[in-house]
């Protein structure tokens, strides 16, 4: 079978931290080991802001970055500083960043079959604009909380090219709530709504080995009833709701707090003043002996998930949350923020964990209920959310969707 050329274009790629870039590289790592796939990334970059070419797994990658005003972002915008300000802003930000994507894309794009799109920022915009005049078959994966499925593209680039995506481009989404966004916008063919997929070999129940994790990563014991988030350290995540949480939970109750936090960017002074937020109600509260928190990239998630009672979920916006997913698959109840389309989809009440509003009486509450779920529950929510989100699976309707796409493009040249 003759190898598929991938581009991967993404908002962020490693070594900066994101969701959308770790399962960009991820999910490419498998396919490419399973089928005759090959593929190298073009990526944007939020914390930094120098254009460089590396290696990563043995696949290069480009990294898109010459942002004029470096501090200029939407969140700015939106926050009320002067919108006619940031707008100039941005609109210099993605000139200079469109203008080296474009450049790239034209030395290079002949060597692509398929484009497949990662997260949104300029670098991934200008692909789509490049992609709708060179009628390349693209794959667009939606990966963030997002009132549109569109890019942001100028208002010329619309009137001229249409703000929809190309004819025939497939759409990638990893919940409910964006197929529904996709819907509203026009979009009901070549949609198709998965979860994360989840690595089986990794995120599976492990009792025996419980004590042990907990003492590796933690000290706790086993008389103590262990929660946990794994989440990046930003407000929207939420974890400073937990130290309420904890609070209103006996003494035995303990909390881990662990997810990467900003390395650079605009949005680093921020992210740092809210993770000393946390630190300081966990001091001002009493909390210091019941709560152990840790910035930085957590590798082995699986043995965190492992040794805990339960997993916390509290964060105000999410597209998915692939850590509830997997903690389920470890057979971990989870309690989570009510967020229609994403996490009802998933947790059910008295079988692998329970909805809560924002309440910190109720969600202390339903956490006190969850870790009582019967354990045959939560081994039969296991198996059933395998049965949905299992890696081999998902991979192989993706490489469907890739030799689709291929040949899309094939018979139209």
């Amino acid at each position: 079978m003759e190898t598929v050329n991938v581009l991967v274009v993404s908002s962020k790629y490693t070594p900066e931290y994101a969701g959308s870039g770790l399962r960009a590289r991820r999910t490419y790592a498998r396919i490419s080991e399973k089928f005759p796939v090959d593929f190298e990334v073009l990526t944007g970059s939020l914390a930094y802001n120098r254009s460089e070419v590396y290696h990563i797994d043995g696949h290069k990658v480009t990294r898109i970055a010459g942002k004029v005003f470096s501090s200029a972002t939407d969140e700015k915008r939106k926050k009320g500083s002067s919108g006619i300000i940031e707008k100039f802003k941005n609109g210099c930000n993605y000139l200079a960043e469109a203008v080296l994507t474009w450049r790239y894309l034209i030395l290079n794009i002949g060597r692509f079959e398929v484009m497949h799109i990662f997260g949104k920022n300029w670098v991934t915009s200008a692909a789509v604009t490049f992609a709708k005049i060179l009628r390349k078959p693209l794959i667009v994966e939606l990966c963030n909380e997002a009132y549109t499925p569109h890019h942001y593209e100028p208002f010329f680039f619309k009137a001229l090219l249409g703000k929809r995506f190309p004819e025939g481009a497939s759409i990638v989404c990893i919940s409910e709530m964006l197929r529904k966004v996709c819907e509203e916008h026009g979009y009901k063919e070549n949609v198709w709504c998965r979860p994360n997929p989840i690595d089986e070999k990794r995120f599976f129940i492990d009792r025996a080995n419980k004590s042990r994790l907990r003492a590796k990563h933690t000290p706790f014991n086993d008389k103590d009833i262990l929660l946990i988030c794994i989440s990046k350290f930003r407000p929207s995540k939420n974890q400073v709701f937990l130290l309420d949480v904890l609070r209103r939970l006996p003494d035995e109750f303990k909390l881990v707090l662990a997810g990467p936090l900003a390395e650079g960017g605009p949005l680093l002074a921020r992210d740092r003043r809210y993770l000393e937020e946390i630190k300081k109600k966990a001091a001002e509260s009493g909390l210091e002996g019941r709560v152990r928190i840790e910035a930085g990239f957590i590798d082995d998630v699986d043995e965190y998930l492992k040794m805990s009672d339960a997993f916390l979920f509290p964060t105000r916006l999410e597209a998915l949350g692939t850590p509830m997913l997997e903690a389920i698959s470890c057979g971990i109840p989870v309690i989570a923020n009510r967020l229609p389309g994403v996490t009802d989809t998933w947790v059910k009440d008295g079988i692998n964990g329970f909805i809560s509003g924002l309440d910190a009486d109720e969600f202390a509450e339903k956490t006190k209920k969850a870790i009582m779920i019967d354990r045959n529950s939560l081994d039969g929510a296991r198996e059933k959310i395998i049965s949905r989100c299992s890696s081999d699976l998902i991979d192989r309707r993706y490489f469907d969707l890739i030799k689709s796409a291929a040949r899309r493009g094939r018979d139209d040249e």
